[in-house]
């Protein structure tokens, strides 16, 4: 076994095209998610000034000005992408960060009214509470755009309000902005974890959709799903972890060894990883690490029973990955599945029906992404 735990998480990092925090994630190097310098005015002047407004201004709509906020909230949304990506979703350095408030300064020169501004205004303070009074002007100027969404679900799982939060999974759900791909690989993630497990995250794609599943389909609901974007909130991690009976490990996710040390300070708790964890993570737990299907359970102690075989027969649904994908974001998500394929393909040496299951499901997903002579190789066909 852990010979092919190894194997595998090397297989991960050729195949898992993971989503990382893409999206409108909130990483940041304050674990408090507070940043005393953005905008290099007082955060309390700001909000002063948004809650004397008994009504926003109404935007200019000309087709230059609008030209120039989306401009200027496609510079921004691309370098905070960009620095994540760098960083493996640990937060910002001091230097990104200023960065990111620059580019927010300038938007705030041309459009301090505009959605734009009151959006990333929120999205740049990493998930500081205190700046909700610009989420919810923005979500004023534009109430059904599906971007702030995931935005205020966020927000409501942090300040513990789950009716709120479930409002806006409806939201969510009904705007489309998640493909039905995206939803059912999440239904196989729930399906890999153990009753009342707990599931670390650090996608957006494998996260928000999660608590919709749960809120909207009422499906596995008795998993607990926690994000390491939204646990760098330090008053929300605080909480967090003791409603589930986690000891701290004394480090914030924007730490890189913060997963080790939750894990191995909780070694009896029901603990597993999303595959958007970062490699470094996976590659220094491989050994503890048994896979599930779409997750990885932490077990230090030799389990009795083999869980991917079980779940594989039991649990996961798998016909759809036959089908034809809608977009290249669900084909490199499926792509993960390749870990288990590979396992299963091996563990049902005796049993040609099963194999030739496995294989076309792998060969397929290995044609989406233009890998099939690779998946080949790992099958050893």
């Amino acid at each position: 076994m852990r010979t092919i735990l190894t194997i595998s998480v090397i297989y991960f990092s050729v195949f898992a095209l993971g989503q990382g925090n893409e999206g409108n994630s909130n990483n940041s190097n304050n674990s408090n998610g507070v940043n005393s310098n953005i905008l290099n005015y007082k955060v309390e002047e700001k909000l002063k000034k948004v809650e004397k407004e008994e009504a926003p201004a109404p935007e200019v709509n000309t087709g230059v000005f609008d030209s120039q906020l989306q401009s200027g909230r496609y510079n921004y949304e691309f370098t905070r992408k960009k620095f994540i990506r760098q960083n493996l979703g640990k937060g910002f350095t001091s230097e990104q960060q200023k960065t990111l408030d620059q580019q927010l300064e300038n938007l705030k020169e041309s459009a301090e009214n505009s959605f734009e501004f009151n959006y990333l205004t929120y999205v740049n303070g990493n998930h500081d509470v205190s700046l909700f009074p610009f989420l919810e002007k923005a979500y004023k100027l534009k109430p059904y755009d599906a971007s702030l969404f995931d935005d205020f679900i966020a927000y409501y799982e942090i300040t513990d309000n789950a009716t709120k939060k479930a409002e806006f999974t409806k939201k969510l759900m009904a705007s489309n902005a998640i493909e039905s791909g995206v939803y059912r690989y999440n239904e196989n993630v729930l399906r890999s974890i153990d009753k009342n497990g707990i599931l670390i995250t650090n996608g957006y794609d494998d996260t928000y959709p999660l608590w919709v599943l749960q809120n909207e389909k009422a499906m596995r609901k008795d998993v607990k799903v926690l994000s390491l974007d939204i646990l760098q909130n330090k008053e929300y991690r605080k909480r967090i972890l003791k409603q589930y009976g986690l000891k701290d490990p004394g480090v914030g996710p924007e730490n890189q060894d913060f997963i080790m040390k939750l894990l191995q300070v909780n070694p009896d708790k029901n603990i597993f990883l999303g595959y958007t964890v970062p490699k470094y993570v996976l590659k220094g737990l491989s050994i503890n690490l048994k896979n599930t299907g779409l997750a990885l359970k932490y077990a230090p102690k030799r389990l009795n029973e083999d869980k991917l075989k079980i779940n594989f027969e039991n649990e996961l649904q798998l016909d759809y990955l036959l089908q034809n994908q809608s977009s290249s974001k669900v084909k490199q998500m499926n792509a993960n599945y390749l870990v288990m394929l590979s396992q299963l393909y091996k563990k049902y040496k005796q049993d040609p029906k099963k194999q030739e299951y496995i294989k076309s499901i792998a060969l397929k997903i290995g044609r989406d992404i233009n890998k099939e002579k690779t998946v080949k190789a790992s099958l050893g066909i």
